[in-house]
């Protein structure tokens, strides 16, 4: 049996009320088109629960959880351990019938495999400039700094604070993909913006130390993947694909996608693996268009709805 769960988006400002009202009830159309299901939404807050009987749309209530997780208890207690678990974000409203037939499909077709929505990257990592490796490193703890109230300050674990380094560029593989970010350093710590995507505990697998005369460092290194889809050679200077081609322009970057929270799919005995990282051999990816690609965030992401929508 398929059950199908939406997860709530509801947070205390005008705009995000405005967009649960004009959204939630476009994303259960697309199901129902999709799977003949009506989903059942998880209402976390009094606010939550009192727009969706105003939809009209089916609320389970729950107690205060991340958005991109399911809460165990109620997994547990709305499926079985043989049925179908579909989980749609309640901040995907571009996510289309079609595709949620693709995910349903590709499931049913893989002895239960996990389904996971995926997305082409803004920034394809095989562009990252070089840098200079230090090893990988993990970031530590982070403490908010009492004369920047908007910025963090995070160690940088495994650095020798005695090394004169400048600045840390980190690439690690998070909630949101991949992300690249370059953080001035100071003596093993780095002051970041409270919105950065770097957390506790990511492994960072490159660090930039050491600065030379003119910007120039004692070590060079192109971000180069563990499962040799490109390489870069040190001595041409040149990246190549899995096949050995030249890689010359984004006309021939490889195809590359990261996992999105769109959507999830699996057996309701599986709820758990939610927000693991997925497994290589056995999880299956459903590729999103880019116009329903649109994860509804900030406030200048339900703008950038209303355009998809027409009204500007």
């Amino acid at each position: 049996m398929l059950r199908v769960l939406v997860t709530d988006p509801g947070e205390r400002t005008a705009w995000n009320r405005d967009y649960r009202r004009r959204a939630l009830p476009r994303i259960a159309e697309a199901i129902r088109a999709a799977c003949g299901e009506a989903p059942m939404f998880l209402a976390e807050s009094e606010d939550s629960r009192d727009l969706l009987a105003e939809l009209g749309l089916s609320a389970f209530e729950t107690a205060p959880n991340d958005d991109r997780a399911i809460p165990l208890d109620i997994s547990d207690r709305i499926c079985a351990p043989d049925d179908t678990l579909l989980v749609v974000s309640g901040r995907a409203p571009l996510l289309r019938a079609d595709t949620i037939r693709r995910a349903l499909a590709l499931h049913a077709g893989s002895a239960g495999s996990r389904v996971r929505s995926c997305v082409s990257p803004q920034d394809h990592p095989c562009q990252f400039r070089t840098f200079f490796a230090a090893g990988q490193v993990r970031s530590g703890k982070t403490e908010r700094l009492p004369d920047q109230p908007d910025r963090l300050r995070i160690a940088i674990d495994g650095l020798d604070d005695r090394q004169p380094g400048n600045h840390v560029v980190a690439i690690a593989s998070g909630p949101q993909g991949v992300f690249f970010e370059e953080i001035p350093l100071r003596d093993g710590r780095a002051a970041i913006p409270e919105s950065s995507a770097l957390r506790e505990g990511d492994l960072l697998q490159c660090v930039v130390m050491n600065a030379v005369d003119s910007g120039r460092f004692d070590v060079e290194r192109c971000y180069e993947p563990h499962c040799g889809y490109w390489r870069f050679n040190k001595n041409t200077k040149q990246k190549t694909d899995a096949q050995g081609r030249e890689i010359w322009g984004r006309q021939v970057l490889p195809a590359l996608f990261r996992i999105s929270d769109h959507l999830w799919l699996g057996r309701g005995d599986n709820a758990a693996a939610f927000r693991t990282a997925p497994q290589r051999h056995t999880d299956l990816g459903v590729p999103l268009a880019d116009e329903e690609a649109l994860f509804v965030e900030a406030e200048v992401d339900f703008l950038q709805l209303r355009l998809a929508w027409g009204e500007f």
